[in-house]
């Protein structure tokens, strides 16, 4: 079966920036901005690169607009005028990541051919295996692949690439092809923790990593690790951490000794 396309919407001038893109057995299409509503059969595409230039609320409606439609196709979100506030909003409308332009191509391809290997590994109904540079933040938010059942493995897979969504225990199941009874039991079972425990802990670990970021703040940081609740994540990071996520990045930038690994109880 073919593949769709990564589609790129974004004004013509920009086509070129898009097309220039290496990613491997991908292939690129684009379409203009001011005609995507009206042209563009949103479901046509396994990934979409919505730039907005600075037309950002146009830009935002459309990213509504498209995952109302298809909410499972990831998006990126490009923007020539962002600002926290853009990127807050386009977060929470359902964007998989957020560039300010210019940006880095290379860090955008990267991006893109991660969440791109697990979306085809999905598609062949294979479970890929846990990849090395994943290891340490899996293994400090309770989780080891080795041993570990192909659905549970899946599953976690699953979790990782869809952090910043809304995560249903009645989905987490389906995904497992188990009653959510059995899912509950056999992931605390080989996991350690319960499934709600384990994405609080792995969204702390992505927002540990997005905190010794320079222009990361804590709220974006929130956001981007998946909680929609600033006063929960901060709540959810000291109770992990044992420090608040502001003295936490604090700490990184002065060189003071940080903690690897939550608390015990955490693990249970």
């Amino acid at each position: 079966m073919e593949q769709n396309p990564v589609v790129a919407i974004a004004e013509e001038g920009e086509h070129a920036l898009y097309k220039s893109l290496v990613l491997e057995g991908e292939r690129i299409e684009t379409v203009p901005f001011s005609k995507a509503l009206s042209s563009f059969s949103r479901c046509a595409a396994d990934f979409i690169l919505l730039d907005s230039g600075y037309q950002v609320q146009k830009g935002l409606h459309l990213l509504k607009e498209i995952k109302t439609t298809c909410s499972d196709i990831p998006v990126i979100f490009f923007t020539s005028a962002g600002s926290e506030e853009v990127a807050i909003n386009a977060f929470r409308l359902g964007a998989r990541d957020y560039f300010r332009k210019p940006f880095d191509p290379g860090e955008v391809q990267k991006r893109i051919e991660g969440i791109l290997r697990y979306k085809r590994a999905a598609e062949r109904k294979r479970v890929p295996c846990i990849a090395v540079h994943d290891a340490a933040t899996l293994a400090a938010a309770g989780f080891s692949a080795l041993y570990k059942p192909r659905n549970i493995q899946h599953v976690v897979r699953y979790i990782q690439h869809n952090l910043t969504t809304e995560l249903r225990l009645s989905g987490l199941a389906r995904e497992a092809h188990l009653s959510k009874y059995h899912f509950c039991r056999i992931f605390k079972q080989h996991v350690g923790v319960s499934p709600k425990r384990f994405i609080i802990n792995l969204r702390i670990e992505k927002a540990k990593e997005l905190l010794v970021k320079e222009e990361m703040n804590v709220s974006l940081a929130a956001l981007e690790a998946g909680f929609n609740d600033l006063s929960n994540f901060i709540k959810e990071f000291k109770k992990y951490t044992g420090i608040t996520p502001t003295a936490y990045r604090s700490a990184h930038r002065k060189g003071t000794s940080l903690p690897l690994f939550p608390r015990e109880e955490l693990q249970q």
